[in-house]
This record gives C-alpha cells, sequence and structure tokens, in this order.
C-alpha cells in the first residue's frame, strides 16, 4: 500500500513539475492550427475555420483522475472570391483549457491572432505568411489538496502538515507568440508546407510563491504535405518541440476517396493514420472529410516507462473541423492543406 502510494506522489509530483516546464502537447498537432503556429490564422481554402480539440490523457492510472486538455479556435481571412489571387489579411481567437486531477492545477488562456499572407512565385499560388499572437493567460492551484513528502507519516498516510504557503492560488499574465510560415504547391498534385513558431516570447513570471519563475520559450518547427497518388491522398506531417527538452511526432495520413464529388455534394473522404511521439507512444487515427466538416479520433498507445503504469489503456483525443466558404464550395488555391 505504501509503495503504491509513493509511485501514485512521484507520478503526480513530475507531471506538476512537467506542466510548469511544458504546455499542453495533442497529438493531432494539425487539428488546432493555431495552437501550433500564429501564421496559420486565416489561411485555409475557404473564409472562416472553427477548430475544436479534446484530449483525456493517463487514463490508466487509477490512484487519481486523467488529465484533461481542450481548445477551441477559430480564424478567418477577407478574401471573399476563391479566384483571388490578392494578398491576405487573417484575423483569429483561440482558447485553451488544461487540468490536473481533482483540478489540483489548471491552465487558462485566451489569445487573439492576426496574420498577413504574401502570395509569390508562378501564378501567385504559394503564400509566405507572418502570424502574432497575443493575449492572456491564468494559473490556478487548489490550496489544500496537494500532498508533500513532509506530509507523509510512516505508514504512507497524508496526515502531516506539510508547512507549506503559496502566496497566490492564482496568476494572471499577459503572454505572445510569433511564427513564420511558408506553402508552396509545385504541381497541382502537391502541396507543401513548412513553418516556425516561438511562443511565450516575453517569458512571463509565472510563480505562484514570492519566487520568480519564468515560463520558457517554446520553439516549434513544423512540415507537412499532400500528395495524391491516383485515388489515394498521402498527408505526412512532422512536429517538433523544445521547450526546455525535445519532444518530436511524426506520421502520416492516407485517405481514399469514399463518395465522389458531385454538382451537388462535396466528396467525401476516410482516412487512417499512424503517428511515433518521441519514444513515448503510438498514435492511431482515423479521420473523415464531410462536406465542410473534418472529424478524427486519435488513440495514444503508450510506450516505454510511462505503458507500464497505464496497462493496455491508452490516451483518445477528439478533433473536429469546420470551414465556412460564405456560400462558395471551390478551394482558394494555395492554401496548407492540413
Amino acid at each position: 500500500m505504501k509503495n503504491k502510494f509513493l509511485f501514485t506522489l512521484i507520478v503526480w509530483f513530475s507531471s506538476v513539475v512537467l506542466m510548469n516546464g511544458q504546455d499542453l502537447q495533442y497529438s493531432q498537432f494539425n487539428s488546432m492550427p493555431l495552437a501550433l503556429n500564429p501564421a496559420f490564422t486565416g489561411n485555409s481554402y475557404c473564409n472562416y475555420r472553427v477548430s475544436t480539440i479534446y484530449r483525456n490523457q493517463w487514463m490508466g492510472s487509477k490512484d487519481f483522475k486523467a488529465y484533461q486538455s481542450a481548445s477551441i479556435g477559430a480564424d478567418f481571412n477577407l478574401g471573399r472570391n476563391s479566384n483571388e489571387l490578392n494578398n491576405l489579411w487573417g484575423f483569429g481567437i483561440l482558447a485553451n483549457y488544461d487540468k490536473t486531477p481533482t483540478n489540483t492545477f489548471s491552465n487558462h488562456s485566451l489569445l487573439l491572432s492576426l496574420a498577413y499572407h504574401l502570395r509569390f512565385g508562378k501564378d501567385a499560388n504559394s503564400f509566405l505568411s507572418f502570424g502574432l499572437q497575443g493575449g492572456l493567460a491564468q494559473r490556478t492551484l487548489g490550496d489544500g489538496k496537494y500532498i508533500f513528502a513532509n506530509s507523509i507519516d510512516n505508514y504512507g498516510k497524508p496526515v502531516l502538515p506539510s508547512g507549506e504557503n503559496f502566496l497566490n492560488e492564482s496568476i494572471l499574465y499577459p503572454d505572445m507568440n510569433f511564427g513564420a510560415m511558408v506553402t508552396t504547391n509545385p504541381d497541382p498534385t502537391l502541396n507543401i508546407y513548412g513553418g516556425v513558431s516561438v511562443f511565450h516570447l516575453t517569458q512571463p513570471n509565472i510563480s505562484l510563491t514570492n519566487q520568480n519563475f519564468k515560463l520558457p520559450t517554446r520553439l516549434n518547427v513544423h512540415a507537412g504535405a499532400q500528395k495524391y497518388l491516383g485515388n489515394l491522398v498521402i498527408l505526412p506531417s512532422a512536429f517538433f518541440q523544445f521547450q526546455q527538452v525535445m519532444n518530436w511526432n511524426a506520421g502520416t495520413y492516407i485517405g481514399t476517396t469514399l463518395a465522389p464529388e458531385t454538382e451537388t455534394a462535396s466528396p467525401i473522404i476516410g482516412y487512417l493514420g499512424l503517428w511515433y511521439k518521441s519514444n513515448d507512444a503510438i498514435a492511431a487515427a482515423a479521420r473523415i472529410d464531410l462536406a465542410q466538416f473534418s472529424f478524427v479520433f486519435s488513440y495514444d498507445l503508450h510506450t516505454g516507462g510511462v505503458a507500464n503504469s497505464q496497462g493496455s489503456i491508452g490516451s483518445p483525443e477528439i478533433s473536429i473541423n469546420y470551414f465556412g466558404c460564405f456560400g462558395r464550395n471551390t478551394r482558394r488555391i494555395g492554401c496548407p492543406s492540413l
């Protein structure tokens, strides 16, 4: 009993340290583009896009409830006609929520995005994009719910006073992010994009005590493509993140048309995907693009030390993207194909 309790405590403490040093990470990183790079803002084949995603992590832990993360974003551009070859302005908003078990620790943020997309190349079908994102974030803890090592008696029970005092139970701070990206279309069957983004440019102080703890800057490098091979569609993508430690995620979707496009209906495309995540998990995904919706369900199969504590239970994610075209149904050329 004591060993089991101590193991739970160690996992919990390590998770809190990790959350202080690293931002939340989605396996479906392309399903929430505004959280990946502000330069995605407004650069989609329609006029606006609404993105939602939810992740339930570490469901196999028997001693505490799973970690939960969710984001919702919306972005739009001012180009009304899909055949326009003008430069584009993009505007967006992103809200994030992340909490530990029993609400002992939670993060909230609300960010606004502004991006400019400069066309270039043959037939002006490529984009050089720059995005700026800023807003407010909040970190909150539930005082009195924490268990420290000096609170545990000789029998492994948390009954002793810890003597720990927090100056604040919540802190509100400004945050700012920047990103750049290029999108090219070498031929009608191939779309390639890649970018770099930097989050927490000002490294705000997020300490809940009288100490100074700056939120580390997060560097993202990402790339992806869409390739048509007859009836097949291949969507490879990769994501590298450095925030005190390096994490990466690489894999691909392979899709096929389930129902062809008609004069009155958009095509239905189904995908299966597989990603490998930094020696931590293998993420399997199923996706369907139906009219202006894209639905994705993925499931992380944990590997390594995490799998030993999770048993056969992984971490599911669900995302939905909706693309609104203001009455038109043709794609704007040159935009990144996620």
